[in-house]
């Protein structure tokens, strides 16, 4: 009868479905770490037939049963061993372990060798031996990639400007302020006047250092008050609640939460959260200078989460590769996105919410010493800007039109 209609033996058709259910549930071992549990590998296991009784005799293993992870304290060699087993076995293994000092970690600011030599290839042949010295000296003194480039751009054009009508290094403060004034006569912004300012004194300072070179006489843009923009708490709290992806919520509650910039952010590695002192470590921040920021309850609580569903390495927030950190234009698009679905029409970008922090801080009676600290801000000035936009004492004072009416509509 078995033969007539092509069915199979039991141990056959018990064959059959084990291949199947392989096929269908594979074991994946997951090797993971989180800053909540620093001196632990946390261990995920998953899939048809997983070996659970190995991990079982390793002294002082835990398993948590809410999040499904084991958890084991860290040794010498422990996840080489935990890995070697798996794969002997047949299984999907994901390290999702941090190297320390490795190379997918390292800070990825500063210029590497080769960019210096493709920046010089986009200017002139003639141009490009100056433009070597002036690199080499932005270079030594361990400017970031991204200043080099505008550095080196701006004193290009100087160079340009010039054009033969006096070599660079006899040029005068004279030269300096007319290069300034062609800028300003063709719509450049205060901010690019500052930046060619930048880019010719750091030549006359710091590259061919000109002692008879007077920088004070290098006529800039007078200082404009440009209030930065500021949502209100409701509208914080709309955005907040306009995503529905795990990892967006949460690069979103860290740039409020601690009052971080967009780089700083991205530079955040797991190592860098104190989970019991509750604290962030900002590595090089504003200044180039290490500092400590709040790590908020409710961050907290949303990093678990995020911890057990994306498992980062390395960095907090890793990027599509898994080894290299999160990329600034995707924050962007995050917080635009947000803020659109928020039903905030103005301009909202990362530093947005540093602004936010900083004035909502404020107004919580918060003393704006501990605000400029939070934000790294050498001058205090540079905080107390803060205060023109914080609207805590205008809304106790009364319009003198409001007292000249008494409160009341004029008939």
């Amino acid at each position: 009868m078995r033969e007539r209609y092509g069915v199979p033996a039991a141990e056959t058709y018990q064959t059959w479905l084990e291949l199947l259910r392989q096929c269908e549930d594979p074991v994946v071992i997951t090797l993971y770490e989180s800053p909540e549990f620093p001196g632990d590998l946390l261990i995920k296991v998953k899939g048809y037939g997983a070996d659970q009784a190995w991990l079982k005799s390793l002294p002082d293993r835990q398993y948590d049963r809410a999040a499904q992870r084991w958890q084991v304290p860290k040794r010498p060699g422990l996840a080489e061993r935990i890995k070697t087993y798996y794969e002997r076995r047949g299984d999907q293994v994901i390290d999702r372990i941090s190297v320390e000092n490795a190379h997918s970690t390292k800070r990825r600011k500063a210029a590497e060798p080769g960019e210096q030599d493709h920046l010089l290839s986009k200017f002139s042949l003639q141009l490009r031996p100056q433009l070597k010295a002036f690199t080499d000296a932005l270079l030594r003194m361990h400017y970031s990639r991204s200043t080099i480039k505008q550095y080196t751009t701006w004193y290009a054009r100087y160079l340009e400007w010039l054009g033969g009508k006096v070599a660079s290094e006899k040029a005068t403060e004279k030269h300096v302020n007319a290069y300034l004034s062609s800028l300003a006569g063709a719509g450049a912004s205060d901010s690019q006047l500052h930046q060619a300012a930048n880019a010719s004194k750091f030549y006359y300072d710091k590259v061919i250092f000109r002692p008879d070179f007077s920088l004070e006489r290098v006529q800039r843009p007078r200082k404009s008050l440009t209030l930065p923009s500021v949502l209100s708490i409701q509208e914080i709290d709309r955005l907040l609640r306009a995503s529905e992806n795990l990892k967006h919520l949460t690069i979103l509650y860290t740039l409020y939460s601690s009052g971080l910039r967009l780089a700083e952010l991205l530079a955040l590695r797991l190592t860098d959260v104190h989970w019991e002192r509750n604290q962030l470590l900002v590595r090089e921040g504003k200044g180039r200078k290490d500092r400590v920021v709040m790590l908020s309850q409710q961050l907290k609580a949303m990093l678990q989460q995020y911890f057990e569903a994306y498992q980062p390495k390395g960095w907090l927030f890793n990027g599509q590769d898994g080894e290299s950190p999160y990329s600034p234009r995707s924050v962007q698009a995050v917080v635009r996105a947000c803020a659109r679905r928020a039903g905030i029409h103005r301009k909202v970008t990362p530093h947005t919410l540093c602004h936010c922090f900083a004035t909502h801080l404020l107004e919580r009676g918060t003393d704006v010493r501990y605000i400029q600290e939070l934000l790294g801000h050498k001058d205090i000035k540079t905080t107390l800007l803060y205060t023109h936009v914080s609207d805590q004492h205008l809304r106790s004072i009364v319009s003198p039109l409001d007292d000249l009416l008494g409160g009341e509509k004029r008939k």
